[in-house]
C-alpha cells in the first residue's frame, strides 16, 4: 500500500514479454518491479536498455536453459548484464557462484550491494528458520530483529520473499508493514 506498483502480468519476461509489461506504466507508478529472463547470450543487453533499472534483485540461477551458455559464470555475467545502471543490487550472498561473479564483475564497480544470508555476514540475515504447518517462520536481523510468517515452505519461495523482504527493508518500508506484508503473500 505504500507504493503504486506496476509489474509484468503472468510471466512476460523475455524480449517480447518486457516491452509489453513497460508499455502498461504511466505516471501514478511509484514502483516498477520487472522480471526480465534470458535463454541466450546476448539478450539481456536490450532488456536492459527497455527497464534501465535503478535498483536490481539477481534472484537465483536456475538450470533453464543452461544448455545456451558455456558455463554457470557465462550465465551470470550474462544476466548481470541487467544491472550495469543499478544505485543497488540486492542478492542473497549464500549462493557461491552468483556471489564471486558479482564481487569480480567489472562492471559492477561502483554499485552497492546489498545482501542478504543465513549462513554469513549480511545486511539482512536469516538468524533462524522453522517450518510449521504450510508456513516458514523466519527470526530476521536487519536494523531491527523482528520474525516473519512466510506462507510458504517450499525454498523457491521462500527465497523470494526473503528477495521481497530485502528490498522493501532497502526502501525503508516500516518493519510492522513488511510482516504484514509478507504473511499475505499468495
Amino acid at each position: 500500500p505504500l507504493f503504486q506498483v506496476i509489474k509484468n502480468p503472468g510471466s512476460y519476461n523475455s524480449q517480447i514479454g518486457v516491452p509489453l509489461s513497460l508499455w502498461y506504466m504511466n505516471k501514478q507508478h511509484t514502483l516498477g518491479i520487472f522480471e526480465a529472463g534470458i535463454s541466450m547470450p546476448g539478450e539481456m543487453q536490450s532488456l536492459a536498455r527497455m527497464i534501465h533499472p535503478d535498483i536490481g534483485i539477481f534472484t537465483m540461477i536456475g538450470d533453464a536453459h543452461g544448455e545456451n551458455f558455456s558455463s554457470v559464470e557465462q550465465k551470470i555475467r550474462e544476466k548481470l548484464q541487467l544491472f550495469h545502471s543499478c544505485h543497488t543490487l540486492i542478492y542473497c550472498s549464500d549462493h557461491q557462484a552468483i556471489h564471486e561473479v558479482i564481487r569480480t564483475y567489472e562492471p559492477l564497480r561502483g554499485i552497492r550491494f546489498f545482501t542478504w544470508s543465513a549462513t554469513q555476514d549480511a545486511n539482512v540475515r536469516i538468524l533462524s528458520k522453522r517450518k510449521l504447518a504450510g508456513k516458514t517462520q523466519l527470526q530476521v536481523q536487519a536494523n531491527v530483529l523482528f520474525e516473519v510468517n512466510i506462507p510458504f515452505t517450499d525454498e523457491a519461495s521462500v527465497e523470494n520473499a526473503m528477495h521481497c523482504i530485502a528490498a522493501m527493508i532497502l526502501l525503508g518500508v516500516p518493519t510492522d508493514e513488511i510482516i504484514h506484508a509478507v504473511s499475505g503473500l499468495q
